[in-house]
């Protein structure tokens, strides 16, 4: 497993309400992905990424696959750790974050027009659909984080009288 890290940037992601900031991440890859990967775990999300080769049976759909890969990726990491996968296959790109820790799976998805060979070479617009996919994910994992003072918003307006 090779590692780098991210110094810094593990307060300024939590600031944006990811709940795994400052996290170890696992990049689960078998086809090149963790050159996009690893660069985005590192400043969008602010974890500490590794990269594991692991080769997976195939499965019946994207969603399968993808989850084949984060169990994959949970069993053979024996310490604390957010396991990070991508499957794409056509014009849908899907980017799967696993915290065994926890039991939280969030699964970004991104959708554009296009058709990707499994060459083992990223094309520019691959890297943009994983680049969007990792988007789709974060804005589902601000709905996962609380807010630092809820008291001071208040109730919301369409909260009724007590």
């Amino acid at each position: 497993m090779s590692v780098t890290s991210a110094p810094g940037l593990a307060s300024a992601a939590h600031e944006y309400g990811h709940p795994f900031a400052g996290r170890r991440a696992v990049i689960v890859t078998k086809h090149g992905k963790e050159r996009v990967l690893d660069p985005l775990v590192r400043s969008r999300f602010g974890m500490y990424s590794e990269i594991l080769q692991i080769e997976t049976e195939p499965q019946s759909s994207q969603l399968d696959a993808l989850r084949a890969k984060l169990r994959a990726g949970a069993e053979a990491t024996p310490y604390d750790s957010v396991i990070v996968a991508s499957v794409g296959r056509g014009a849908l790109e899907m980017v799967g974050f696993y915290d065994p820790r926890g039991g939280i799976e969030i699964i970004g998805r991104a959708v554009a027009p296009i058709v990707h060979a499994s060459s083992g070479n990223l094309a520019a617009d691959r890297i943009a659909l994983i680049s969007a996919a990792c988007d789709d994910a974060i804005a589902q994992a601000r709905l996962m984080v609380p807010s630092e003072s809820p008291a001071t918003y208040g109730r919301p307006p369409h909260a009724g009288a007590r």
